[in-house]
């Protein structure tokens, strides 16, 4: 792996749906040796596949971050995300649809795992922009298929595809979804590591390069990428500065699901097109 190769990576892990043209831009490589680069990426199983992460606020749902000590395979519906790190501990995103479900499934977890290293729920934003009708029907399709083209989604759906086009690009720059490649991280020599702090860090910490980030007054979690041990250590050492208690992990293996978002967008269709239905004038025989 060369660093054409590390930047295609780190690249895709920061803007997922990013295109091989803005990714030839950035890194100042042609277009089709990008193309060649990535397929052979995804030959080899570097990269896996890709997922959709979307933010469950936006589908009226709310989110919980958890870190146990100890890896075991849980497949548990309600999981959003999961980071098993190098020091035998496993950092899950939890999503429901209500306060009820957030319990039960952090009840589960504990029978699972025993006790807690860290618990925190962030600060409910407040959405100056809802998503409609359309765009649930988009999301839907992109979580079947992310890296789905514009022209095929508007075979799908029936909708201009230079209004796909405009409804994604409104999506991501207002933080309901994003779109994250699956790379066997053992096959690379870039590095994911997860910062979880008590306290707000973003003043000096040196993270710019990140595939999940929130900051509030109570909390920081960040998952970062870095190309070498050194920047995670410089981090590790500005952190303890600030938060002994906070933790810095290196992660081995990652993966991000979508059973919430799946059950929550469908009934949010199901709500809409009940609601249509409602409205339009009955047929008349």
């Amino acid at each position: 792996m060369d660093e054409i190769d590390r930047e295609i990576l780190i690249s895709l892990l920061m803007k997922g749906g990013i295109s091989q043209s803005e990714i030839s831009k950035m890194i100042g490589s042609s277009t089709q040796r990008i193309n060649y680069r990535m397929k052979k990426m995804l030959e080899e199983g570097i990269i896996k596949n890709f997922k959709v992460h979307i933010n469950p606020y936006f589908l009226n749902g709310m989110n919980l971050f958890v870190a146990y000590e100890g890896t075991k395979n849980i497949d548990l519906r309600g999981i959003g995300s999961v980071f098993r790190c190098l020091e035998r501990t496993d950092f899950y995103e939890l999503q429901a649809m209500n306060e009820k479900e957030l319990l039960d499934l952090t009840n589960y977890m504990s029978v699972e795992f025993g006790n807690k290293i860290m618990q925190y729920r962030p600060r409910v934003p407040e959405l100056k922009n809802k998503i409609n009708y359309y765009d649930l029907l988009i999301l839907r399709e992109l979580l079947k298929n992310p890296t789905i083209d514009y022209i095929k989604l508007s075979q799908i759906l029936g909708i201009r595809a230079p209004l796909i086009r405009k409804r994604i690009n409104r999506m991501k720059s207002m933080g309901v979804f994003s779109i994250i490649p699956i790379i066997d991280l053992s096959k690379t020599d870039i590095f994911l590591f997860t910062i979880i702090s008590g306290r707000r860090l973003e003043t000096k910490l040196n993270v710019s390069n990140t595939i999940l980030k929130i900051i509030d007054d109570n909390a920081s979690i960040y998952v970062g990428i870095e190309k070498s041990m050194s920047n995670i250590r410089k981090n590790l050492s500005y952190v303890r500065k600030i938060d002994k208690n906070a933790e810095v992990m290196v992660v081995y293996d990652y993966d991000f699901r979508s059973d919430f978002a799946e059950r929550a967008i469908n009934n949010l269709i199901e709500a809409e097109e009940s609601n249509m239905r409602k409205i339009l004038p009955e047929e008349t025989p």
